[in-house]
């Protein structure tokens, strides 16, 4: 299933492929090549649900990821990539949509009790993975919240 919603004209900033079995997400901007190709200024959500404690963070050259894990054992993951990465998602069995959250355009896919969320800002690309009992209005707020940090800390 893939369905188009959105509240507002966003400008498409980035390709999807959608393959058989996987789709492929990379950026479309033409000025790729004056964006980092490293993680230089990390970006951090401070709107994490009530019940979950961070883990981990980490970085690597083009990546920075924060986990937070609840009693149960769900993880949220925040991921910051550079712009010029690609994400690959499994498709099979999953529901695509596109739509925007916090004003920005988001892929939506939903699988196996996941809902993972891609979208872009200036600078770099980012993606949450929430289990599926994260509502709606709580992915959105921890995307809104979305905020600079001033380096990235492991």
């Amino acid at each position: 299933i893939f369905s188009v919603s959105a509240t507002r004209t966003a400008v498409t900033e980035w390709f999807v492929n959608i393959y058989e079995s996987f789709t492929e997400i990379f950026s479309a901007r033409a000025d790729l090549e004056q964006k980092p190709d490293t993680i230089e200024t990390a970006y951090t959500p401070t709107a994490i649900p009530e019940g979950y404690q961070h883990v981990e963070n980490y970085l690597a050259q083009s990546e920075w990821k924060i986990t937070w894990k609840n009693a149960s054992g769900d993880s949220i993951y925040f991921i910051q990539t550079t712009l010029s990465s690609k994400a690959t998602v499994d498709n099979e069995e999953a529901e695509c949509e596109m739509l925007c959250i916090a004003d920005k355009q988001c892929l939506l896919i939903r699988k196996n009790g996941k809902i993972c969320i891609y979208w872009n800002g200036k600078d770099y690309a980012f993606s949450l993975i929430v289990p599926e009992a994260v509502t709606a209005e709580q992915y959105s707020a921890i995307i809104d919240s979305v905020e600079k940090q001033s380096n990235p800390e492991t």
